[in-house]
Order: structure tokens, then sequence, then C-alpha cells
């Protein structure tokens, strides 16, 4: 195993972004990924709970829900999520649906004009969009004419890790060195320097990477998730073999019946009798009887 460890990891995830201590991480992190401009830039986080997450081990990502506040002092709730699901997009929707009604739920006065907007950014270590290669791609609703953004409340952003193909020297900017970060966090035994002296929120994070900084305990932790990942894999692809198998058996089953169909109808044109045709077909009489009055 490498000295830093994987970011993608539950444990591990929540160690460098739902960190209080270090909360100018995830700030940086958030202001590369939005891209947001001087005058824009997010300059606080409060990180909040997520209890409208379901509870099932089959249920859970890798979330941290913030409250952030930006320059222009506007406030909006971003929620990162880390590990994908079956119907990863569906589920994004509708967890920052959930997101922004439980604000109108927990509020003392219901009052739509103080819905803060949601934004959601999904780490992905699969292709969801295979119809483009862009490994970032920015969802949310405009004008079919003109494409202003009028409804601004949800908003959804995908990395999608396996499209992005970069070496550490090919580097143009912060969003860049972060997906670089998450794809390959788990690879490195000493910090890629070309990254980590360009931003020392990202050389922080490697910091928090370090096993070597990581208690007994913690590490136990890291590794029970992987190893619970990787059942549910192993489970995955026993479901998926099986599925194949019995399709297989099923359609064999389909071909003979339909091959029995086909001499029987053939030995009725001929005028063989019924009691032959079952014999040789395996049908039953009154299975004959009904193809001999088609």
């Amino acid at each position: 195993m490498a000295r830093y460890l994987d970011i993608t990891n539950e444990r591990a995830f929540e160690r460098v972004f739902a960190n209080k201590e270090h909360k100018d991480i995830t700030i940086n992190f958030l202001n590369a990924v939005l891209e947001r401009p001087e005058g824009r830039r997010i300059i606080s986080i409060e990180f909040l709970n997520t209890d409208n997450i379901p509870a099932t081990r089959e249920e859970k990502f890798s979330i941290v829900d913030m409250r952030c506040v930006d320059q222009t002092n506007e406030t909006y709730i971003v929620e990162l999520q880390a590990r994908p699901q079956a119907n990863f997009g569906k589920r994004c929707q509708f967890y920052a649906s959930i997101t922004l009604v439980k604000q109108m739920d927990n509020a003392k006065n219901k009052n739509y004009e103080k819905l803060a907007p949601v934004i959601l950014i999904g780490i992905l270590d699969f292709v969801m969009f295979k119809r483009h290669q862009r490994f970032h791609c920015h969802h949310y609703l405009a004008d079919r004419v003109d494409g202003e953004q009028d409804l601004k409340l949800i908003e959804l952003h995908f990395i999608e890790l396996p499209k992005f193909t970069k070496n550490e020297n090919e580097l143009n900017n912060d969003m860049e060195r972060w997906i670089y970060f998450f794809k390959n966090s788990g690879e490195h035994n000493v910090r890629p320097e070309s990254i980590t002296k360009k931003n020392k929120a990202i050389d922080d994070a490697f910091g928090l990477l370090d096993s070597f900084n990581w208690t007994k305990n913690e590490m136990f932790a890291y590794d029970r998730w992987l190893d619970i990942h990787r059942m549910n894999e192993d489970a995955e692809a026993t479901a998926i073999k099986t599925k194949f198998a019995e399709g297989e058996a099923k359609g064999r089953a389909e071909g003979e019946a339909q091959k029995a169909v086909a001499i029987a109808r053939a030995l009725l044109s001929k005028g063989i009798s019924p009691t032959i045709i079952t014999e040789t077909t395996g049908l039953t009489a009154e299975e004959i009887k009904k193809l001999a009055d088609l």
C-alpha cells in the first residue's frame, strides 16, 4: 500500500472534506470545481448534519453537506458526494431536492424567498455520460430558447474520473489539480511537488492522507471500509453473472420450445397423428390441438 491513502475511501474522504479544523481545504476545492471568479468566491462554510441521507449501508454515500457564504454574502448549500451507486444521476437529483425541501421543513417562517440554492458535486469513479468525453459537466435549469438560467435553486456538477487522463505535469489549473488528487492520491509514496507547491490546500490534503499520521484504529476503519466495498462489488458481480446464466438458460428453453412448435406444425401439415407428434416433440396433446386449430 502506498504511503498516501485513497481519498475516495469513505474514512479518508470525511477526514479531508468534513474536517472542521481544515475548512480551508474544502473551500479551496469548491472554488476550483465551481470555477468561482474573484468577487464570488466562497469565503466560509458550515458543516451541516446529513439526516436526509438513508442510514442503511446499501444506501450510504460518502457525503458532506455544508452551508456556504460567498463574497457577495450569498448563501447556498453544497453537497459533496464521492461514492457511486446504481441510478446515480437520479439519486443525486433526489438528494439535492430533499436538501432543498428540508430547508422549508426546518424553517420557523415558511418563506420561499429565503431558500438557499443547492449545489451538488458528484465525484464518479465510473463513466455516466457516454455521449461526451468531458470529465467535468455542469447541469442546471435553463430556458430552452435563450439558455438563460432564471431558476437557480438546484445545480449539479459531475466529475467523471475515468475520463481524466492527464499526468501531474500536464495540469493547467486548480480544478485539474484537484481531480488528479481524487484519481491518484492513493498511488503516491511522496507528495507530487509539481502540484503541492502550486496549491497549499492540496498539500495539506495530502498531509491528512499520510498513513504515517493515522492511528491503528483509524487504519482499521479505513481497511474495513475497503473490505466492505470489495464485498459489495463481488456481490454485484455475482448477481450479474447469475442473471446472465439465468437469461441464457431461459433463452435455450424458449428456443427449444419454438423448435418443438415448428416441428409439430410441419408434422401436422403432413397429416401425422397427434399421438406421434406428442411423442416426437414433447408437446402436450392440448398444445398439439391448439396448433391444429390455428
